[in-house]
């Protein structure tokens, strides 16, 4: 009929398929899916389905075969699938099954070389290229913040405080102002003017408790010295008297104010967490330590503030394939400082991800196991996935908890949704490439890093 209508000399052929109305079936796999049919000249209208509908449902769309309809169809957490009805397609109906796929890709500019982290209005990243990429979580546009005196790798995450961003890159520390994207001052001032510095990138800022207006920077270097700055509010650098502990700095320091005489700093270094005493630090006096206790492997990630059998303690990662639990009180006797400890399948277990209540924790292992361990029952495993068989993958970060599961990505370009209650698969995904880092869950969005770029964004989804 089209194809007379277009041939045809005289208007009534025209006419006729001007006026002639077919249906098109549309079959959804989906009652979460949404249409939308734009129509020439017309705004496009959406379609869902019918109220109580579960699973797969049918729409029919009416259109005159002289029409190109455009429709779109939409999930959150999926990728979007566009067709056009034409009478050139010679087709009265469609299927549509969705996939899973991001919401946005970002490229970065440079291979991307830590987790992403959330600082309010951005997310940041660090490159191969010296930058510190700023992407938008909403729109995913990109401003990196430059170090052009440096063709280092921003290969740790830097410390937020007070809206600035404290970083190591090339042996220096740089603070930043998040908001201007500006640099506010470096230490040393002068690239590779101190050359017996070898910074490790472990960085943590904190005010100073006795003298007013004045932050206590503190970074690791090799061989297992801590050097701490003092730094004025004009950005004026005072070096103080460092540390020098038994054994190379393996994970994140720790402060916290439990105790209201003073302020402590844990430090996990040679087998072990080290307290150090920071209330009374001077430009003379280095902190004084308080104790040091031994662990079966080195602790590595981030140690996580939890209580576990009503002691306040440090969650921490032991290499050798232990999640401890230690008395973060300073006035404990040694032979009960480790409260808990919970064995996984692997070694070298994650950064352990908590629950909004820390009644459970989540660790995944490079050999692709992810655990879920019973804080309320020291050594209690609640579930491991997988149970069996080999694992999902070489799985790179911690776990994170979304809205409406577990998530864990790995070094073969795949993102992993877990039940949180049950360890059970919900859905996996294409990254589009290697995970570098891990993953950040926000505000219903998952946002991982890849080896070839970019930066990639999924819904969770229903």
């Amino acid at each position: 009929m089209a194809a007379l209508a277009r041939d045809a000399r005289g208007s009534g052929p025209k006419e006729v398929a001007a006026a002639l109305t077919l249906p098109f079936a549309i079959e959804l796999d989906s009652s979460f899916v949404t249409l939308t049919v734009a129509r020439p000249g017309q705004q496009p209208k959406p379609a869902r389905a019918p109220e109580g509908t579960v699973g797969a449902w049918r729409q029919v769309v009416p259109w005159r075969v002289t029409e190109v309809l455009t429709v779109t169809a939409m999930r959150a957490g999926f990728t979007p699938q566009t067709f056009s009805i034409t009478a050139a397609a010679r087709r009265t109906g469609a299927q549509i099954a969705l996939v899973r796929g991001p919401r946005w890709r970002v490229e970065l500019g440079a291979a991307p070389a830590t987790a992403p982290l959330s600082v309010p209005g951005s997310v940041l990243v660090g490159s191969n290229r010296a930058t510190l990429e700023m992407v938008d979580p909403q729109q995913g546009v990109s401003r990196p913040i430059s170090f052009s005196d440096s063709v280092g790798e921003l290969s740790t995450l830097p410390a937020i405080f007070g809206g600035r961003g404290y970083l190591v890159l090339d042996d220096r520390i740089h603070a930043i102002d998040l908001a201007g994207r500006a640099r506010l001052w470096s230490w040393p001032a002068v690239s590779g003017s101190d050359s017996r510095l070898r910074l490790t990138g472990i960085i943590a800022v904190q005010e100073h408790e006795l003298i007013q207006g004045q932050l206590l920077v503190m970074v690791a270097a090799q061989r297992g010295e801590l050097h701490i700055l003092g730094v004025d509010v004009n950005g004026r650098v005072q070096p103080y008297p460092g540390l020098r502990l038994p054994g190379e700095i393996t994970g994140q320091f720790v402060s916290n104010h439990h105790d209201a005489s003073r302020s402590i700093l844990y430090i996990p270094a040679a087998q072990g967490l080290h307290a150090f005493d920071l209330t009374a630090i001077t430009e003379r006096t280095p902190p004084a330590p308080l104790f040091s206790v031994r662990t079966r492997g080195d602790i590595t990630g981030v140690p996580q503030q939890v209580v576990i059998l009503g002691a306040p303690a440090l969650l921490c990662a032991d290499a050798s394939g232990l999640v401890v639990a230690i008395d973060k009180r300073v006035n404990v006797p040694e032979n009960k400082r480790i409260v808990a400890s919970w064995a996984v399948e692997g070694t070298s277990p994650s950064t352990p991800t908590l629950t909004s209540k820390g009644d459970f924790a989540f660790v995944a292992t490079p050999e692709g196991r992810v655990s879920c361990l019973d804080l309320s029952k020291p050594g209690s495993v609640r579930w491991r996935t997988p149970s069996k068989g080999a694992g999902l993958g070489p799985l790179v970060g911690n776990p994170v908890l979304g809205r409406r599961g577990l998530y864990v990505v790995d070094s073969n370009g795949l993102i992993h949704c877990l039940d949180v209650a049950s360890g059970e698969f919900r859905w996996r995904a294409d990254l589009g490439g290697a995970a570098v880092g891990g993953a950040l869950a926000l505000d219903g969005r998952i946002l991982v890093p890849t080896r070839n770029g970019q930066l990639v964004c999924f819904e969770e989804g229903e």
